[in-house]
């Protein structure tokens, strides 16, 4: 019970750490519980938060934040309208010729799957592949079915989708209007002494700032090309399809997996094994290298890295918690995590205790170091000035062979004064080496013997 106690105090010392981590979990419980009711607020509070990008922008470009807000604003209801009436019309059609045309794609799905019987594949006989063929149009039949009795319910979910499409914009507007105000409000309800709770949301918003920031580029920029290279081509339903590229960005790792399985069903439907059919699939998998190994690594080079296993781990966990939404958020909870990971580490009797022992290794190394040096200074001076003494020498001698006639009676006697002195010199380094040699091996034979 005592080691459980001393575990405690040594690692959670400090006040602002339990305080900090006290109100994360009040967060989680209120999200946990109040997630779905509060869906409204936490997507206008996303939305304010990446509309305030650009209003930042302007504001460093000179505007007011009023007259940055309206701009802003503006710009996003052109773009609702046009979303609205431009583009919802042309998705909802390629929705609906996409349910009915579901029955064919699956019956052809079903026909080349029979038809690898012919190819005598191991494990691959008759029964294996229609159980395979049903299984797969069972679960397309039951995602795809809208009966009567859902009427209803899609009705609600429409009326409530069109309510938010309004709501949430408007509730932005106002927290953004609000912005400074609403942000001492919640100064309050956190500490007083508060330097680590600062330094923990500081870096938390450095990185979602870079993270969100980062992945509106992704979205957009792989939405635009792979709407480009399909439409190219005449892929059918390309505005859904890239729509669903784009966004599968976010979901790290599983979204791409989510996104290729419908377009490599459609361009199997429409090009069978064509030219056609392998050029789109070249085409999707040079936007996912690019994807992968320029953008991503120009878009958050200034992101903390988090290893893959912990992203799928966590798009896993908090899927499971809050749906769709957690999925969605995996990337900001996990980055959270980390900084009060990180900041309870540097703040702990831990970290002091390594701090101390680094030091101590560090201090001895530098005296060992010191030692050694010690050793051998003597020896090196002198080999130095022994080179020095010989290079002197080797100039004069150089200098008195390219000099004319007439000149060499001026100078023969600072010469021969200079290459005494060098030549005694040379013998003065001489002999301490041969005294050093000596001294070291009297010193080594009493070791040998």
């Amino acid at each position: 019970m005592s080691s459980w106690k001393d575990l405690i105090t040594r690692n959670f010392n400090n006040p602002q750490i339990v305080a900090l981590i006290l109100i994360l979990a009040v967060c989680g419980l209120v999200l946990y519980f109040f997630g779905g009711i509060l869906a409204p607020v936490f997507l206008a509070l996303g939305l304010a938060y990446i509309l305030n990008f650009p209003i930042r922008w302007l504001m460093r470009k000179g505007f007011k934040r009023l007259y940055a807000l309206i701009l802003v604003f503006g710009g996003l209801i052109c773009v609702l309208g046009w979303l609205i009436i431009g583009v919802a019309p042309i998705l909802i059609k390629q929705l609906n010729t996409l349910i009915v045309e579901a029955p064919s794609i699956i019956n052809l799905l079903k026909t080349k799957l029979l038809s690898l019987e012919q190819y005598h594949l191991p494990y691959l006989d008759k029964a294996t592949l229609y159980s395979v063929y049903e299984n797969l149009n069972q679960y397309i039949q039951s995602n795809m079915d809208i009966r009567i009795d859902n009427i209803l319910a899609v009705l609600q979910n429409v009326m409530y989708v069109g309510v938010n499409i309004f709501l949430v914009p408007f509730m932005a507007f106002l927290m953004l209007v609000d912005y400074g105000p609403l942000k001492e409000s919640v100064k309050r309800f956190l500490p007083q002494s508060s330097e680590l709770a600062n330094g923990v949301f500081k870096e938390f918003m450095s990185q979602l700032d870079n993270y969100v920031r980062g992945k509106v580029i992704e979205t957009i920029i792989m939405t635009a090309l792979s709407f480009i290279g399909f439409m190219f081509f005449g892929l059918k339903y390309n505005l859904i399809l890239s729509a669903l590229i784009g966004i599968s960005v976010i979901i790290p790792y599983l979204g791409v997996v989510i996104a290729t399985i419908p377009f490599v069903l459609v361009c199997f439907f429409q090009f069978q094994f064509s030219s056609t059919f392998w050029t789109l699939m070249v085409i999707h998998g040079v936007l996912q290298i690019f994807n992968g190994n320029i953008l991503v690594p120009y878009l958050y080079s200034k992101t903390n890295n988090i290893r893959p296993i912990t992203v799928i781990v966590a798009v896993i966990f908090f899927g499971q918690i809050w749906g769709i939404v957690g999925v969605f958020l995996a990337i900001p909870l996990c980055t959270l995590i980390k900084a009060v990971a990180n900041a309870w580490y540097l703040n702990s009797q831990l970290y002091f205790e390594l701090q101390q022992r680094e030091e101590t290794q560090a201090l001895n190394h530098k005296t060992i170091r010191e030692e050694l040096e010690k050793r051998k200074p003597k020896r090196r001076r002198n080999n130095r000035e022994y080179k020095n003494a010989k290079t002197n020498n080797e100039a004069n001698n150089s200098a008195n062979s390219s000099t004319d006639p007439a000149s060499t009676s001026e100078v023969t006697t600072s010469n021969n004064a200079q290459a005494q002195n060098n030549q005694q010199t040379l013998a003065a380094n001489s002999a301490t080496q041969d005294k050093t040699k000596d001294e070291e091996n009297n010193s080594s034979s009493p070791s040998n013997s």
